[in-house]
């Protein structure tokens, strides 16, 4: 007999719970619009309009600046019709003139202020140069010259300012009525020049000192000694006694020592030296050899 159950297959039937997939419809493209190329200029001019205006207003002023510039640098109104000289008097105006190198007729504008300041500097005498341009015709030069508070030697004698700058060698003919200083090797002067200096500066500093003393004063003293280890030392005139002084606190030390010096001034010739230095006292230390001979002699 056939059996009738009917056969099983691979395929799946449709019933109403199976789902089917329907695939949309593709969506029509629509047609770009042709593009206005009116307002796209348009645009492009506005946001570029003020940017071209300044470049344009900006190359114009440059135009009239470069020829206004060139009409005033090559107008006789800014030349140089006189030249000032502001100095202590030691060094002729004309004589800075002179090294300035500045003529009347010259532009005002070509000036090289440093360059002409650097110029009179050279001169040993000037300390610094200020050159100044007073529009519209006139030059002004301030000079501000050394002044020589004291002599160093060190292989000749050189003149020596208040802040301590060594400046000029002593010429013939020049005065030489100032305090001398001594001591300072010359590699300590070329190789140290800021602590030379300040040893130098207090030196002066001591000399101006000396000079209101009573007792012991520049015209008792024949030079001043620098030891850059001790300190100072006053030589006396006569006997050439070391007055050890030290570093600092010069006044009270001149003080004390102006007190005995009448006292001591006596018995310059048997003094090794004389030392300021310990507190609240003077202590004078004798030559046990001289002492010695002139007790036999007598």
């Amino acid at each position: 007999m056939r059996d009738f159950k009917p056969k099983r297959s691979n395929q799946v039937t449709a019933t109403r719970y199976t789902r089917t997939t329907v695939k949309p419809n593709r969506k029509r493209k629509e047609a770009k619009p042709p593009r206005n190329w009116r307002q796209f200029f348009c645009r492009i001019y506005h946001l570029s309009k003020w940017p071209a205006l300044a470049c344009g207003a900006t190359l114009l002023l440059l135009v009239i600046f470069n020829a206004g510039k060139s009409t005033i640098y090559d107008s006789n109104f800014f030349r140089v019709a006189s030249v000032q000289v502001i100095s202590s008097g030691r060094i002729e105006t004309g004589l800075i003139r002179e090294i300035s190198g500045v003529q009347n007729g010259l532009s005002m504008f070509d000036l090289d202020l440093n360059t002409i300041g650097a110029r009179i500097e050279k001169n040993p005498w000037v300390a610094t140069a200020e050159v100044e341009r007073v529009f519209p015709r006139t030059v002004t030069i301030k000079v501000t010259e050394f002044t020589p508070a004291a002599i160093i030697n060190h292989g000749c004698l050189y003149y020596v300012a208040q802040d301590g700058t060594i400046f000029k060698p002593v010429e013939m003919g020049e005065k030489i009525n100032f305090p001398l200083l001594t001591g300072m090797e010359q590699k300590d002067i070329l190789q140290n020049q800021k602590e030379t200096r300040l040893l130098l500066a207090g030196a002066v500093r001591l000399a101006e000192l000396l000079r209101t003393r009573k007792s012991f004063n520049l015209e008792k003293l024949s030079e001043i000694h620098i030891d850059p280890l001790q300190g100072y030392e006053l030589m006396t005139l006569q006997g050439g006694v070391p007055v050890k002084i030290g570093f600092d606190n010069f006044e009270p030390k001149l003080a004390r020592l102006d007190r005995i010096y009448t006292e001591i001034e006596s018995r310059l010739s048997v003094t090794q030296y004389i030392d300021l230095n310990a507190a609240d006292r003077v202590v004078v230390k004798l030559d046990p050899i001289v002492t010695q001979s002139k007790q036999e002699k007598s």
